[in-house]
């Protein structure tokens, strides 16, 4: 049964497939091609995105998705009923479906599953618009606007005529999606995106896991000490400390350090103006030394400087 199952949803994908690349198209004019873009994920057509990519993108996903699928079928002898099922929960397709699928088809898969696991990609589509074209030779930079977020830039290369998307990254870079990940990520930008994403969410205390080891040492014990103080405080002070941070003093005296984290950055970013300011800056460069790396953001208040440090396969934030 298991199996008639994922042919039907082989059978299924196949189909959308050749329907949905017939109405999605690039455009002749640059924003033509983000609004086909955006009506692909947003009419759940992530398969017409295939058709809106550069060339060269098609050719890398191809050799990408070629290369995985072999390392997928080398190791299918051996996959246990348990790994498979948790490939498809992670990848939205049985591995065995997958190794048999054209590139489109994969790349729409493996877009599909990104997409229905960044619930906000579709919120921040809705009301989408271009706000700004600047066009260059071949190229146009788009500057897209989103209610409630900062705005995007995509950059589109002009082939043959039409508009298209450079990577498919660059769309999700655009619109935030790529941001909507609260992991370290294996750049610092990926991480800097991620300590974004925690922001604008208010997912407050993932903020913690995007920390490195020193980091983390360092602000627990700051924490400790502060959580001793509000121990020792009584009457008036007391008081004020609860109403300024809506908790009682017990309360905060018992958290885990990513929580009194938390609760100071809900405290700061109450603030509509200091909120905004935050989350509108962007990397402006990035100097790479060893493991370290120094992030210059630029802001409505100038510019700021975020240190990273590379800990396991991956960057966490040293200093901010």
């Amino acid at each position: 049964m298991m199996k008639k199952a994922h042919a039907i949803a082989r059978v299924v994908l196949a189909a959308a497939l050749a329907a949905g690349c017939g109405g999605v198209k690039p455009g002749r004019r640059p924003e033509a091609t983000f609004e086909a873009a955006r009506r692909a994920i947003l009419e759940d057509r992530y398969e017409g995105l295939w058709a809106l990519l550069a060339e060269r993108s098609r050719n890398d996903e191809a050799a990408r998705i070629a290369a995985l699928q072999r390392q997928i079928a080398s190791e299918l002898p051996n996959m246990t009923d348990s790994h498979k099922e948790r490939f498809l929960r992670e990848n939205g397709i049985m591995p065995d479906e997958f190794v048999n699928l054209s590139p489109a088809e994969a790349f729409a898969a493996q877009v599909r599953n990104t997409a229905r696991l960044a619930a906000t990609l579709r919120r921040a589509l809705s009301g989408a618009r271009v706000a700004e074209t600047k066009l260059g030779d071949r190229s146009a930079t788009l500057k897209i606007e989103m209610p409630g977020e900062p705005p995007g830039e995509l950059t589109l290369v002009l082939e043959n005529g039409l508009w298209r998307i450079p990577d498919v990254n660059d769309l999700f870079k655009a619109v935030r999606l790529q941001e909507r990940s609260r992991e370290p990520g294996r750049t610092p930008q990926e991480t800097y995106d991620a300590f974004v994403a925690c922001l604008a969410d208010g997912a407050y205390a993932d903020v913690w896991g995007l920390l490195a080891s020193e980091n983390r040492e360092r602000l627990a014990e700051s924490f400790k000490r502060s959580q001793e103080e509000v121990r020792g405080l009584d009457g008036g002070p007391r008081r004020d400390f609860e109403r300024r941070y809506g908790v009682t003093a017990e309360e905060f005296v018992a958290m885990e350090p990513r929580d009194v984290l938390a609760l100071e950055l809900r405290r700061q970013l109450s603030d509509p103006i200091q909120r905004q300011m935050l989350l509108s800056r962007r990397v402006e460069s990035v100097e790479v030394n060893g493991p370290v790396a120094v992030l210059v953001l630029l802001g409505p208040a100038g510019r700021n400087r975020m240190r990273m440090a590379f800990e396991g396969e991956r960057w966490f934030i040293a200093e901010f």
